[in-house]
Formats: structure tokens, C-alpha cells, sequence
């Protein structure tokens, strides 16, 4: 498939430089509101029922071993969760053009999976220093997201079908790499600025143990993965206008 970069919604201008990106895909996020509710209520709710699942196993009389088992496999289910709605997200912010909004159905498809199993291999880039220090991965763990920006075009270009790999993600993006964690860096400053603020309101009005912490903070996760999808969608539309992916090339 091959779509018209230049051609976004009304109201969200052409993007003439990569950190355009940042500001248009938060923008994007908060224009269309209700479009996202749609996407995310029913994920929000699966993991909200995976975490509930998790607390309630956790104070049964489970061995070390079986809870770690456990925790990874639900881990491993949310990620799923998280990849149906972010590929739903991706869907929505590329295929909106020329007013008319995209889908926004979850779907079980051949891209939803490829999309889990691209989100799997990242996953199990961090796990192993999680097993080893839940410290150092909390140190790493920001360093590796940002080392691998080069990559993060194969989930928007899964999203809708088109066939861009790693490599291809990787060739796109030559020369491109400060600018892309020049923007991942960004692009976390204003996440922090927006989510920090509402964590220390949460602590203070809220007691530590209230039912209400985990539902919010879970809305406020999802809120800030679809900032983060829309981004690397933006992304994805700079490098289909400013250089040749694998569908371009194949017309030429």
C-alpha cells in the first residue's frame, strides 16, 4: 500500500520537518479524543482485569517460581492487549486524511499479530537485565528505547499492511538517528511534564491504598501510548514523503 503523506486532516499541517512529529502527534491525540475512548475502552478494561487477576494471585500460597511464571505470562497478555489497540491507533492516525477519520475497530488479523510479535522481540530485549536488576533495567531500559528509534517504522508501516522489516525500518532512517532520539527525548519531557504533575495530585488527594490509583494510572498509561503510536505513525508519514520505502521502491 502506498498513502499521500501530505494529505492529514484539516487542521493538522503538513509535516516539513521531523520534529514537527512531536507537537502533530500530540495534537492528534487530543483532537480526536473520542476516536481514541473508542480504541481504548475495551483494552483498558482487559488489563484492568489481567492487574485485578495478578493481585488476587499474588496474596495466594503460590511458590516464588509459579508467581514469576505467572507475571511473565500476564505480562506477556497485556503486551498483546496493547499491541490490538496500538495497531488500531496506527490505523486510525494514517488512514485520517481529507477530513474523513479512520477506522477505529480493533481487529485480530495477520498485521495484529505481526505487530505483537515486532512489540514480543523488544519486549524480550529488556527482559533479561529485568531478571538480573530490576535497578539497572529501570536505568537501561530508557537508554535501549531510545538506541532502538531507528526501528520503531515497522510498527506503523505493520499497522497498515505495508511491508517494511526492521532492515527496512533501519535503511529509512540512515542518517536520521540524533534527530529521532533528539525527538524521543523531547517528546518524554512533555509526557513528564503532563504526567508527573497528575502523579503527585493523585498521591495527594488520594490515599496510597484507594481502588482509584491503578485505574487511573492505567487510563493515563494508555493515554500516553497513544501519543506515542501517533508519533511514530508522524514519523512513519515524513519518511514516505522524504524517502523510499520498500512499496515506493517496487512502483519505481
Amino acid at each position: 500500500m502506498n498513502y499521500e503523506p501530505e494529505i492529514l486532516l484539516k487542521g493538522i499541517r503538513p509535516i516539513s520537518s521531523l520534529h514537527d512529529a512531536i507537537f502533530d502527534a500530540t495534537s492528534f491525540v487530543f483532537t480526536h479524543i473520542k476516536a481514541l475512548l473508542r480504541v481504548v475502552l475495551l483494552p483498558y478494561i482487559a488489563i484492568l482485569g489481567i492487574l485485578f487477576l495478578i493481585s488476587e494471585i499474588e496474596t495466594s500460597a503460590f511458590s516464588d517460581m509459579s508467581l514469576t511464571i505467572f507475571e511473565t505470562l500476564s505480562s506477556i497478555c497485556i503486551l498483546f492487549v496493547l499491541s490490538v489497540m496500538s495497531t488500531a491507533w496506527h490505523r486510525f492516525t494514517l488512514l485520517t486524511k481529507n477530513g474523513q477519520l479512520g477506522p477505529t475497530d480493533l481487529r485480530f488479523g495477520k498485521n495484529e499479530f505481526r505487530f505483537f510479535g515486532y512489540t514480543l522481540l523488544s519486549y524480550f530485549v529488556e527482559f533479561p537485565i529485568a531478571l538480573y536488576s530490576e535497578t539497572i533495567f529501570s536505568i537501561v531500559s530508557p537508554i535501549v528505547f531510545l538506541l532502538l528509534a531507528r526501528f520503531y517504522l515497522v510498527f506503523p508501516a505493520t499497522a497498515i499492511g505495508d511491508d517494511v522489516g526492521l532492515r527496512d525500518s533501519f535503511r529509512i532512517t540512515k542518517g536520521r538517528t540524533g534527530t529521532l532520539i533528539g525527538n524521543m527525548l523531547i517528546f518524554s519531557f512533555l509526557i513528564s511534564i503532563i504526567y508527573i504533575p497528575v502523579i503527585f495530585g493523585l498521591a495527594y488527594v488520594l490515599e496510597a491504598d484507594s481502588i482509584l490509583i491503578t485505574p487511573i494510572l492505567t487510563f493515563l498509561l494508555t493515554i500516553v501510548i497513544a501519543m506515542t503510536v501517533s508519533l511514530f505513525s508522524f514519523w512513519y508519514l515524513w519518511f514516505q514523503k522524504n524517502s523510499a520505502t520498500p512499496a515506493q521502491e517496487q512502483q519505481t
